[in-house]
């Protein structure tokens, strides 16, 4: 994924360019995605990180506050959320109220749940959270 393309949907989004001590490779594990994005959250408060990647000692990551908002809602379909779809499952199950069992975690570039009697992982992307009452 390239800036040019991140910038299309994130007008903010930034380029940074991260070289890091020797000792930081000993104490984490920055090969990992989740451990990366863990790594870097800190440096970038309220941003979202929308890519990362790490070789050798240098680290690349774009990140966008105007991302942030929507990775915050991703991120609070825990489970016991209740939500309905709204991607391309919605015609089929278009009065269905589903709730979430596990989640969130990052697959593929994406952050994901898994649904009470829905067959694999659903993209948080296309659910909305259905407020009670």
């Amino acid at each position: 994924m390239t800036l040019e393309q991140i910038k299309k949907q994130y007008p903010d989004a930034a380029k940074s360019k991260i070289t890091v001590e020797k000792k930081v490779l000993m104490s984490h594990n920055l090969y990992k995605d989740a451990d990366l994005r863990a790594y870097l959250q800190p440096l970038f408060p309220n941003s979202s990180i929308l890519y990362c990647n790490c070789s050798g000692r240098k680290i690349e990551a774009i990140t966008s506050e105007e991302a942030f908002p929507e990775e915050l809602r991703r991120r609070s379909m825990v489970p016991g959320t209740k939500v309905i779809m709204t991607g391309a499952e919605k015609d089929h199950y278009p009065d269905r109220i589903w709730t979430v069992t596990h989640g969130p975690q990052l697959m593929c570039g994406e952050l994901v749940v898994w649904l009470d009697g829905f067959s694999g992982a659903y993209s948080c992307e296309y659910l909305e959270i259905k407020q009670e009452g």
